[in-house]
Order: C-alpha cells, then sequence, then structure tokens
C-alpha cells in the first residue's frame, strides 16, 4: 500500500481514538458501521459519532499505537489507551480497531470493527538486542 494510504489511515485513527468529531465527520461515510462484539452495532455517521462522545473518546489519553496493518481497502491498528470510567476513575485499555474504508487513498470510512479488554497494567515492551 502506498505511503499515503498510510498515512490516512493513521489520520482516520487518530480522529477515531480521540473523539475529534469534527475529523471523524470528514473521514466517515453516510452509513459507517461500528461494530463492537457484544454490543449492538451502530449504523450510520450521525449514530456513530453520537456513540463515540457517549464512549469517552473526546476524554482519552496516554494513546499508544503499537502497530497499523494495512491491506488494500483495510488496516489494523493495536495499541493502549486510557478513557473514562465508568466511575469516572481513568481506565486502560488494550485496543485493536479494525477500519474497512469506500476506496484505496482516501476512502471514507465504511466499518470499524474494536476489539477492547481491560488491561490494568502495563506490559513492559521488548527490547532488541
Amino acid at each position: 500500500m502506498a505511503p499515503k494510504s498510510i498515512e490516512h489511515f493513521k489520520a482516520v485513527h487518530q480522529a477515531f481514538v480521540t473523539g475529534d468529531a469534527a475529523a471523524m465527520e470528514e473521514h466517515a461515510g453516510a452509513n459507517a458501521v461500528w461494530v463492537r462484539p457484544g454490543a449492538p452495532a451502530t449504523e450510520g455517521k450521525a449514530a456513530l459519532l453520537d456513540a463515540l462522545a457517549e464512549a469517552g473518546y473526546s476524554r482519552a489519553r496516554d494513546i499508544a499505537v503499537d502497530h497499523v496493518i494495512t491491506h488494500g481497502k483495510a488496516a489494523a491498528v493495536n495499541g493502549t489507551v486510557t478513557l473514562p470510567g465508568a466511575n469516572g476513575t481513568p481506565a486502560r485499555w488494550a485496543y485493536c480497531h479494525i477500519y474497512e474504508m469506500t476506496g484505496f487513498t482516501n476512502g471514507k470510512v465504511k466499518r470499524i470493527t474494536s476489539y477492547m479488554i481491560a488491561d490494568p497494567a502495563p506490559q513492559a515492551k521488548e527490547t532488541s538486542s
């Protein structure tokens, strides 16, 4: 995949994981779907933007991206993020978001599938020798 496409996926991911409504308004297709296994799918751009706000993504902090893997019109991004917990206490999560786009270079978000697991303790990073 061309570097321009990778940069586009990075911009989409940054907008999504920070809950940047204005940027997601630009990046999401009208019929975008957000799938979170175990929860009902969120369908449509307006519903996606509302769900991002409700999930507290605009208050995300300590965002780390470990990998961005792309293939065609799709990308998988994994890492960790701290979001507000149910009682207002920050909660750390390990995530993998899979983005499916309508086109290659500057496509709109067609579908996001998110896997998130509570990650209370930071993992030690592997070092190269």
